[in-house]
């Protein structure tokens, strides 16, 4: 990277036609303040900024401390960020959505800014401007679910994150390890009541994208004309909160 000139190691000097990654990744966060990080999540990185979903609570105009994964680590570097705008995650009970602008003072913060943003792109993400969402199926933003192993009927529910849904699958994201192949009863929702359509899926991919956090790709399984539909239904409303 030294071979670079300062214009091109400083998010400033991109035009607005410059990528936005869509789909999800893990996050650090911290409030001001704060002993120990927090893991969120992060979705439509740019150059100026990004949308974190996670449970705590900030206000408009917090400023708080991010991190990047960096190669199955943590960036060394705490990227300040201004918390510009708040809203709670539809479909979920206490997830709560920020918009974030970095803060691009230092070189520092602005080479992890530039290093997570290609680092999101080298991973297969396509660059897109965001009027772009309006012709994709796909919905990328995090939500909430709830799954177990169909070989275990009686065990309990597992509350997970979910995200990059379509008709025919999802990623989840959670703590716990799952292997590929394995089949899963899931319980996605349909409604801000906290009503649930239940369907099955099987783990088609495995992946950790950072340091105890472990990826699914899961594919849905006989779905019924009605659970289809509330998948699709699902599918639309996401699209729909993240085109606001």
């Amino acid at each position: 990277m030294s071979g670079m000139s300062g214009d091109a190691l400083d998010p400033r000097s991109q035009s607005r036609d410059a990528p936005r990654i869509l789909r999800s990744n893990v996050l650090h966060y911290r409030g001001r303040g704060w002993p120990a990080w927090a893991l969120g999540h992060m979705e439509d990185l740019s150059w100026d900024g990004t949308r974190l979903v996670c449970k705590s609570r900030f206000d408009q105009g917090d400023l708080i401390d991010v991190q990047f994964p960096a190669a199955g680590k943590w960036s060394a570097v705490a990227v300040p960020a201004e918390v510009r705008w708040v809203r709670r995650t539809p479909g979920t009970m206490l997830m709560m959505e920020y918009g974030l602008r970095f803060v691009l003072e230092h070189p520092d913060v602005r080479r992890a800014v530039m290093m997570a943003v290609r680092g999101m792109l080298d991973e297969g993400d396509t660059p897109r401007v965001s009027q772009e969402r309006r012709k994709d199926s796909r919905a990328l933003g995090v939500f909430q679910i709830e799954f177990r192993r169909q070989e275990d009927p009686e065990g309990p529910w597992r509350l997970v994150n979910a995200m990059n849904l379509s008709a025919k699958g999802m990623r989840i994201r959670c703590a716990d390890e799952l292997q590929a192949d394995w089949r899963l009863d899931l319980k996605i929702p349909i409604g801000a009541t906290g009503e649930t359509a239940a369907v099955r899926g099987r783990v088609i991919w495995t992946r950790n994208p950072a340091a105890g956090v472990h990826e699914y790709g899961i594919e849905f399984t006989h779905l019924s004309g009605p659970q289809q539909a509330s998948v699709e239904a699902l599918v639309n409303a996401l699209l729909q909160r993240d085109h606001v």
